[in-house]
């Protein structure tokens, strides 16, 4: 027979603590992680989505961060709704494009067919493997006819806490069952994109999805 102690090791995580303790770390280093962040070089990126946008078309910068891309597709004649899920990158947000950010939740999404793209990048990676379709569909539904949706994921097999945050990590394989599986939307490229840090080389999987 199970002791009590036994039976606490092996009860699950509540499904909150995972969103709680990332928007947790989030609030706690916005400061650095807008430091660290704000001028990383995504011009590589940025090209991959906009080449399949006409210009000046609304976007949605999904989990916004810094504020970095925010601003740079405004600088570029872009009309740009911003969110995230950290009060305080909100904040950080604001203060760097002058625009008003949405706080919310990622999965509270009711936007329908608003945006002409979807920014979102490194951030439904943060919401666990088995609400992604879910998310994936509301992201479906907040865009246009023909819209672009641009997603990025760490590229392999890990789900769980990593650095004070949640990850989930997906192979290629893995994102375009997902797409297929929510149905009215297809991935029209895919690729891979390496990103050097000073203690570890990270494998980006990108992809433009289509609304059909």
């Amino acid at each position: 027979m199970s002791t009590w102690k036994e039976m606490e090791e092996i009860v699950p995580m509540n499904d909150e603590e995972p969103v709680n303790e990332t928007l947790a770390y989030y609030n706690e280093n916005a400061d650095s992680y807008y430091d660290r962040t704000v001028s990383s070089d995504m011009n590589e990126q940025y090209d991959f989505f906009l080449k399949y946008l006409p210009s000046g078309v609304r976007l949605l910068d999904f989990g916004c961060g810094s504020g970095r891309d925010t601003k740079y597709f405004m600088d570029k004649g872009f009309l740009v709704t911003a969110i995230d899920g950290s009060e305080a990158m909100c904040k950080k947000a604001e203060s760097y494009t002058g625009l008003n950010v949405r706080q919310m939740d990622f999965l509270e999404l009711n936007d329908r067919e608003i945006y002409s793209g979807i920014w979102a990048s490194a951030s439904l990676l943060h919401l666990k493997k088995k609400d992604l379709t879910r998310m994936f569909a509301k992201l479906r539904k907040a865009l246009t006819k023909d819209g672009i949706l641009y997603v990025s994921f760490r590229k392999g097999a890990f789900e769980g806490m990593r650095n004070g945050r949640y990850y989930t990590d997906l192979t290629e394989g893995e994102l375009f069952n997902l797409v297929n599986t929510v149905g009215g939307m297809k991935i029209v490229q895919a690729k891979e994109f390496k990103e050097q840090r000073e203690d570890e080389e990270i494998v980006w999987i990108c992809a433009i999805i289509k609304k059909w």
